[in-house]
């Protein structure tokens, strides 16, 4: 299915728990007020309490800051989904594209490598393709030569980009 534009695996029908998400309000004195002593100031609290979303609804909106470019934003909401769902193909496949943009390429690598050993391979190809990118990035050329020579008979999407960057290492 796809979620803000996005190619996902749908969990619906297996992931029935909502996702527990902590919140804080902080209550007290206004901004326009001196101190507490100023006729209507109260004192400064915090309130906590926790939202419920269920997995779609969160993803989703993790999907669309991810879409945004809030890599930061969306990594965080991708580990409350593993913290939940600690197999979870999309938020490791969507966690290790968000290091790769902020230039985390070691754990974009230890992200990616899960999706490549993982039960559903939908993303396979492009985990694969970025885990290259990732390695050339790193000045690890053995390592990505190796597996672009992979790419390039595999014969899928990125086969005809991973020979032209043969040709160019």
């Amino acid at each position: 299915m796809f979620l803000s534009r996005l190619l996902v695996v749908d969990y619906t029908n297996i992931y029935t728990k909502e996702i527990t998400i902590p919140n804080f309000e902080l209550t007290g004195t206004a901004a326009d007020k001196e101190n507490k002593s100023d006729n209507g100031a109260s004192e400064l609290a915090v309130n906590s309490y926790t939202q419920k979303i269920t997995y779609v609804d969160f993803l989703e909106e993790t999907q669309a800051k991810f879409r945004r470019n809030k890599f930061k934003d969306a990594l965080k909401d991708y580990r409350t989904i593993l913290n939940h769902y600690s197999n979870d193909v999309n938020a490791h496949f969507y966690m290790a594209l968000c290091y790769f943009n902020i230039n985390k390429q070691r754990k974009a690598i230890q992200h990616f490598d899960r999706v490549l050993n993982h039960d559903f391979n939908t993303f396979y190809e492009e985990a694969k393709w970025y885990k290259a990118m990732s390695l050339h990035e790193l000045g690890k050329i053995s390592k990505c030569i190796t597996i672009l020579n992979e790419i390039a008979t595999e014969n899928g999407f990125y086969a005809k980009k991973a020979s032209e960057m043969l040709n160019n290492i």
